[in-house]
């Protein structure tokens, strides 16, 4: 007779006993405590699922990123941080483009995307550029001039797909970022603007090449370029000229300093942070998986008993993708499987097979695209696999509103995946922000963003009971925007 003891967050103690194929399931409380954070022994399994990033190298990306992180920042930071998203709302919703750039700016402009060095040309070969005669541009607001002729859902998509970040542009001796640059009454409109054509090339290359694959002609991807490039640029003059207001320097760059400090702008002390709860899992799924988090679960010996004798990274791992983290004393035999659907991104989809107890598991941790569309696609890859028993999902499938939801559980149950959580409602809610206008989904600033998006899916095993054990951040135990899942479970 095998014996399994599997200790369930909250105290709940899970007993299964295995004879002949018979199973016996006894349940006890475990008296305990939870922050004891005792790594589990080889006859307990539990896992987890996240989401690691959630905040990016930008201090004022979302509303409330201080609120909860007083021990971190201090009790003054949030008022500070508010009024100055505040100001910036007012700019980009209440001003007009001609509030921030002159005729003389927006000729320069013209100019620079019309010189044979710009490369925007029509069919004919005529050097074109933005087509909207300042008097009409100048009248909107930088809000509705971003809204109609942005050509992008995100003003940096061009920049992302290439590679070359427009927040990280070269100066002479040293890569700056806005961001992180201290804010003086002289920051330089003129430099940065001039700058963030650095990449120009590569990025009217991978713009032409999308469009491409979309059917559209290069004619099309130049005219859409321009626009959206005018955008760019009436977005960064913005963005200068509000945060470069003596009522608001000290205060930004005081936020700044903290940030950079803090475990929110400090990649090695988040990843110390979420490493510090992953440890209590057998499995962990992680999606947004950056190195200094691998580097913390797998690597570093002397911190929290996280050596490279406890955990595994069990899968290929690409900065920004998803990864499996499996302990090494229960978990062997592994194996990375390759996708059989090729559309799919093996960096944000990963499957990997495991064996503890001489029984095979598949593993997946997986990423949807921003809008949740290839979630489908990602339940029936993992239902292609040859293992068809013992599967354990952890997904952040980007499901938005409470029809998505629907849909996306109908799909799992479908293919035998159960959900370990609430099957009748957008409940739990994993994920909530407001963006502002201080990042790049222009569309999105200022709305509230609330959702189920993080999944835990089973099948063939037995879930004891299940945990959000972090509620969705900022906070000082917790600096990720998405809830931290974990359940217990055998077969």
């Amino acid at each position: 007779m095998t014996k399994i003891g599997l200790k369930i967050s909250g105290g709940l103690l899970l007993r299964l006993s295995i004879a002949s194929g018979i199973m016996f399931v006894a349940c006890g409380q475990d008296d305990s405590v939870e922050s004891q954070n005792l790594a589990s022994t080889p006859t307990e399994l539990q896992m987890i699922t996240s989401n690691a990033s959630g905040i990016q190298n930008n201090a004022f990306e979302f509303r409330g990123m201080f609120d909860g992180v007083k021990s971190f920042f201090g009790t003054d930071i949030a008022a500070k941080h508010n009024t100055i998203l505040d100001t910036i709302a007012d700019g980009f919703q209440n001003r007009t483009v001609g509030d921030f750039i002159s005729q003389n700016e927006f000729d320069q402009f013209s100019k620079l995307i019309n010189t044979n060095e710009g490369g925007l040309t029509n069919k004919n070969g005529n050097a074109i550029g933005t087509a909207r005669p300042y008097d009409t541009l100048s009248s909107l607001t930088v809000l509705e001039l971003l809204k109609t002729y942005i050509g992008f859902s995100s003003i940096d998509k061009a920049f992302r797909t290439t590679g070359a970040n427009r927040y990280s542009i070269t100066f002479p001796g040293k890569v700056e970022t806005f961001f992180q640059r201290r804010l003086t009454t002289n920051t330089s409109v003129e430099r940065w603007i001039n700058n963030i054509y650095t990449h120009w090339d590569t990025v009217k290359e991978a713009a032409e090449k999308d469009w491409k694959r979309e059917g559209k002609t290069n004619t099309d991807a130049n005219e859409t370029m321009a626009d959206s490039l005018f955008s760019l640029f009436v977005f960064d003059i913005a963005q200068i000229k509000l945060l470069r207001e003596k009522s608001i320097i000290s205060n930004a760059n005081d936020i700044r300093n903290r940030f950079y400090k803090g475990a929110l702008g400090d990649g090695k002390k988040k990843a110390k942070t979420l490493a510090s709860i992953y440890k209590t899992a057998d499995i962990v799924c992680v999606q947004e998986t950056s190195q200094a988090l691998v580097d913390e679960m797998t690597k570093r010996t002397g911190f929290l008993s996280l050596g490279s004798s406890d955990f595994v990274l069990a899968s290929s791992f690409k900065p920004g993708g998803s990864a499996i983290f499996l302990r090494k004393s229960i978990f062997s035999n592994t194996q990375k499987l390759p996708l059989i659907n090729s559309q799919l991104d093996a960096a944000e989809v990963v499957l990997v097979t495991a064996t503890a107890s001489n029984q095979k598991y598949l593993i997946a941790s997986a990423h949807s695209d921003s809008k949740g569309k290839n979630s489908s696609d990602i339940l029936q890859e993992i239902d292609t696999q040859t293992v068809k028993n013992r599967i354990i999902v952890g997904h952040d499938a980007n499901t938005k509103k409470a029809d998505n939801v629907s849909t996306y559980l109908e799909k799992a149950q479908q293919l035998g995946l159960a959900p370990a959580f609430d099957t009748d409602s957008k409940e739990p809610v994993t994920s909530f922000k407001t963006r502002t206008f201080v990042q790049t989904q222009i569309t999105k600033a200022e709305k509230e963003d609330t959702k189920r998006s993080d999944y835990i899916l089973t099948k063939g095993l037995q879930v004891g009971t299940n945990d959000m054990i972090k509620k969705p951040g900022p906070s000082d135990d917790n600096p990720s925007d998405h809830a931290i899942l974990q359940i217990a479970f055998s077969k």
